[in-house]
C-alpha cells in the first residue's frame, strides 16, 4: 500500500504521529512486510502448485516429499547456494509465510 501526503507544513513529529495512528487505523502494527525473497519463494511455490492440480500434498503418502523437493532444489539454484538440503525446508518456510499472510488479511 502507498500513500501519498501533501503537507509542507507539517513537521516531522507531526508525520511520525499521523504514521503510527494510521498503522494502528489498519492494524499493521508490528507486523513487517513480506521480503522480495519471500514474495519470490511464494511464486515459486505458487507455480509448482498450480502445475501439481492447484493442489499442496499435506501428510504421509501424500506426494508431500515429491512435491517439495523440486521446490527445495530450484529454490538453490536461483539463489547459487544450497539453502535447503531437505524437502522439510521449503514447506516449513511455505507454512510460516502463509501464516505472515493470513495474519496480514484478518
Amino acid at each position: 500500500m502507498a500513500m501519498e501526503l501533501y503537507a509542507p507544513d507539517a513537521d516531522f513529529d507531526q508525520l511520525r504521529a499521523l504514521y503510527k495512528q494510521v498503522r494502528h487505523a489498519l492494524d499493521l502494527e508490528g507486523m513487517k512486510a513480506l521480503s522480495a525473497d519471500d514474495q519470490e519463494f511464494l511464486a515459486l511455490v505458487k507455480t509448482a502448485i498450480q502445475a501439481n492440480g492447484g493442489k499442496v500434498p499435506r501428510g504421509r503418502g501424500s506426494g508431500a516429499e515429491e512435491f517439495w523437493k523440486p521446490v527445495g532444489q530450484q529454490w538453490n539454484a536461483r539463489m547459487g547456494q544450497r539453502v535447503y538440503t531437505s524437502y522439510d525446508g521449503p514447506k516449513r518456510r511455505y507454512d510460516r509465510l502463509q501464516q505472515r499472510v493470513q495474519n496480514l488479511l484478518d
